[in-house]
């Protein structure tokens, strides 16, 4: 027998070890998080999907009533919510549910802590995948982002989808010859994230991209299978859901006075209909700067990095404002770079990362002194903005231009 010889593990026997253990774990962290959470209220958003679960799978009601919507409150707010307050209730097709199908038929006790268990395992499983270089603890370090961190408590889906994002980045950019398995799960799994399409729409597109660029068809073609498929159970479980559903999202809108995010930001330094009128061509610029950007990240001339970091911005930008667990957008491709720098000693490093987990729990606290808070909880979001401006100007002076009359040295060679 040669000892040199070593037998590669079929993809099908890796997923099935992962999930075995993945299983252990989970029990494990479930029954610890149950402990210590016990009597206490968490997982306030989790609450609406198990309701909203429960009436689908065990009731066989729409999840989008008003008598679902009624209950939800009192579970959540022990009373009814007032017209201008969040009415909790579900704003997500059908098929969002899907994620947490299993925990229906428990009590809520416990498919709370099993659900915050799942999200933990299932972000650092993903990390470890789409960065196995990177230090354990610098990984590790993610979850007290408070992004993160306050996604997990309340339960929200924003965490899986930042997740799923994750684990696509490792199969198609960081592992550039996966398994045509790890693709077609990769791709599947990306569809479940147009659950929320504002959030979702241009990492989407940047994926979607990437794998043609790369002819990785079997991602691209698992994609769209699974969003038929989606759709198709979702119309089985709740056959009026998009007339419902789309009375949901009007009626959210109304409630939560819901703005763009760059409309937000400039309504706090000019009057209401001058920020709408000054943000049409902003938008317009941005979508110009995407497109060239795109194009030369197309042929090759800048580093998926860079995109990703652009992406994020204008995703960020475009997304109606929400809660804190939406900075996840922005989070992401900082995550990625640095996760893969050579050096974790760097100063430049420690900066951006230390300062975004300092600014995050910052933003947290101040919000509590001040009493028009908005505008600070949006503090990661300036640490991203000057990353990302340092992140281009670096390009800019690294940049090495061709040496003149190369061409023409060239030709005169014989």
């Amino acid at each position: 027998m040669n000892l040199h010889t070593q037998t590669k593990r079929s993809p099908t026997k890796t997923i099935i070890i992962v999930m075995v253990l993945f299983g252990i774990c989970l029990g494990l962290l479930s029954v610890a998080i149950h402990s210590v959470t016990l009597n206490n209220t968490l997982s306030d958003d989790f609450c609406t999907f198990w309701m909203a679960g429960r009436a689908v799978f065990i009731n066989h009601q729409t999840p989008y009533s008003q008598q679902l919507n009624q209950q939800i409150q009192m579970a959540i707010l022990k009373r009814l919510a007032t017209p201008q307050e969040d009415q909790l209730g579900l704003a997500y097709p059908p098929y969002s549910l899907l994620a947490a199908l299993p925990l229906f038929w428990l009590n809520f006790d416990w498919a709370s802590p099993i659900w915050m268990a799942f999200n933990i395992l299932a972000l650092m499983s993903a990390l470890i995948l789409a960065f196995p270089k990177a230090p354990k603890w610098l990984l590790g370090s993610v979850f007290f982002l408070y992004p993160f961190s306050f996604g997990l408590i309340l339960g929200n889906f924003a965490v899986l989808i930042g997740t799923i994002f994750i684990i696509v980045y490792g199969v198609l950019i960081t592992r550039q010859k996966s398994p045509l398995l790890f693709q077609s799960i990769a791709g599947a799994l990306m569809a479940w994230t147009t659950i929320k399409p504002q959030f979702s729409w241009l990492f989407i597109l940047f994926f979607l991209v990437y794998a043609l660029r790369k002819r990785m068809y079997p991602f691209i073609v698992s994609f769209g299978v699974a969003i038929i498929a989606l759709l198709a159970l979702s119309f089985w479980m709740v056959p009026a859901w998009p007339q419902e559903w789309l009375q949901r999202l009007s009626d959210y809108s109304q409630y939560n006075h819901t703005w763009i995010m760059l409309i937000f930001y400039l309504r706090y330094f000019l009057p209401d209909a001058l920020s709408i009128a000054i943000s049409i061509p902003i938008f317009l610029l941005m979508l110009v700067a995407t497109i060239l950007l795109g194009r030369r990240w197309w042929q090759g001339a800048l580093t998926d990095l860079y995109m990703l970091a652009w992406c994020g911005l204008v995703a960020y930008l475009a997304h109606p404002y929400g809660k804190s667990y939406e900075q996840i957008l922005i989070l992401i491709p900082l995550i990625q770079w640095v996760s893969t720098q050579v050096s974790y000693r760097s100063f430049v490093t420690w900066l951006f990362w230390i300062g975004s987990l300092v600014f995050s729990w910052l933003a947290f606290f101040t919000n509590r002194m001040f009493p028009n808070p908005l505008i600070i909880l949006e503090l990661p979001f300036y640490v991203y903005l000057v990353w990302l401006v340092w992140l281009y100007l670096d390009l800019y002076r690294n940049a090495k231009p061709a040496p003149p009359f190369q061409n023409l040295e060239r030709a005169a060679l014989p």
